[in-house]
């Protein structure tokens, strides 16, 4: 009789258990986001060799970017150094 009341009273315990863990757990919307947000940005400003700006990159992507992110693109072109 012990064994059939302790089997039952297991088998209570891991139904109650399953049917905690099938329940959803509310999900509370946070008053501030958990990442700051920044300052939106006008201006870019990239530096980069002349062979990208040489062969066209440069003119094909910037008008993409400026567009898909919203910003001003400022492009420096400098030269390479060779090491002495």
């Amino acid at each position: 009789m012990r064994k059939k009341i302790w089997l039952m009273f297991l088998t209570l315990l891991l139904g109650m258990s399953l049917i905690a863990i099938g329940c959803p757990v509310p999900q509370v919307a946070p008053d501030e986001p958990a990442i700051p947000l920044l300052r939106a940005v006008e201006r870019v400003r990239v530096a980069t060799t002349t062979s990208l700006y040489d062969t066209g990159v440069w003119a094909h992507l910037e008008p993409m970017f400026e567009k898909e992110c919203d910003v001003e693109v400022d492009i420096q072109i400098g030269r390479a150094h060779g090491g002495t």
